[in-house]
């Protein structure tokens, strides 16, 4: 059995002492260490500077410059301040907009607060979506964000998961994920692709900044940034409030756990609808069921088979699950 590829088995070490005092050049001795995934994180007073943890890997920070000083119906995205390299690891530093990470102060927010958050959320991406961005493997170059492809977000791409995994999964769940996929290729069949727009492709509470007053004020971390159907930006967004203990600092991961009623659906009900415009139930459940399972797979393949990936799998496999989701556009 081959191993499984563990992908961001080199994120896990500490920067070398050369790139913290890279840092520190940079924002000044006063700077903490950030909460990411995939890059180093570190936070001045005024800015913020992300460093690729993988030497002579490039283009990981390219997203960024599309959501450069945006401001998306009174949303802001952060500025670019200066790009460059470290001792071969790619580096960005981007302005730090006032707000911290949402997943901090959400479950003490009242519900009417909730649903103006989210509302802003919804007016916010309604902006995202007119921007036209190079996609990676377009003519024009390598492009600026992802195509839909490499974001898992097509049919093929998941197939292409489901090889890497099969090697760790039980039959049973490899018949489960088949079966699924053969649904979404019925459907490409008969209705063809959706319309491509601008998706975020990492929507959850840690990617969104909330102000003292709990208002929404500033979208961060656009590594995911994709080229796709619309109902892609469900894809994160759906996974935070079905399992948001599995994104958020491990201190938080009780609190999130004790407290699911917090991300009710309803408060989707918005983006949910402006995202499936011209899908049915049945369709728009098939395709967030392949996009999650295109993920799942992925970390099967990465990570290889256990109980977690067992229980996280079977909420998955079934695309009833997603049925009641889609019902909360109505």
């Amino acid at each position: 059995m081959p191993a499984p590829r563990q992908p961001f088995a080199e994120n896990e070490g500490a920067p070398p002492d050369s790139v913290v005092a890279f840092v520190s050049r940079r924002l000044g001795s006063d700077f903490e260490p950030g909460y990411g995934y995939g890059s180093w994180v570190f936070l001045g007073r005024d800015a913020v500077l992300k460093i690729d943890p993988i030497e002579h890997r490039r283009g990981s920070f390219s997203a960024d410059s599309v959501a450069d000083g945006l401001d998306l119906a009174g949303v802001a995205t952060p500025e670019m301040l200066g790009a460059g390299t470290i001792e071969g690891h790619e580096w960005i530093e981007i302005s730090r907009i006032a707000g911290a990470p949402a997943y901090l102060t959400w479950l003490d927010y009242p519900p009417e607060a909730r649903r103006r958050f989210m509302q802003r959320l919804r007016e916010a991406l309604a902006e995202w979506r007119k921007i036209v961005p190079v996609a990676s493997g377009d003519a024009e170059g390598d492009g600026m964000v992802k195509s839909a492809s490499e974001a898992l977000f097509t049919i093929e791409s998941a197939r292409e998961q489901l090889a890497g995994a099969l090697p760790f999964m039980p039959p049973e769940y490899a018949k489960y994920a088949d079966d699924v996929l053969l649904k979404r290729e019925a459907l490409e069949i008969k209705k063809g692709e959706s319309p491509q727009v601008l998706v975020h492709g990492d929507l959850w509470l840690g990617n969104m900044l909330a102000s003292e007053a709990g208002e929404l004020v500033g979208l961060i971390d656009f590594g995911r940034a994709a080229w796709a159907p619309a109902d892609a930006e469900l894809d994160t967004l759906l996974r935070f409030w079905r399992f948001p203990w599995l994104f958020v600092p491990e201190e938080w991961e009780p609190r999130y756990r004790d407290n699911q009623d917090v991300l009710d659906y309803s408060l989707l009900s918005g983006i949910v609808a402006d995202s499936t415009i011209g899908l049915s139930d049945e369709d728009a459940a098939i395709r967030l069921a392949v996009y999650d399972l295109a993920y799942r797979l992925k970390k099967i393949a990465d990570w290889g088979w256990s109980d977690e990936q067992e229980r996280l799998l079977e909420a998955v496999v079934h695309d009833d699950t997603y049925r009641r989701v889609i019902e909360a556009r109505s």
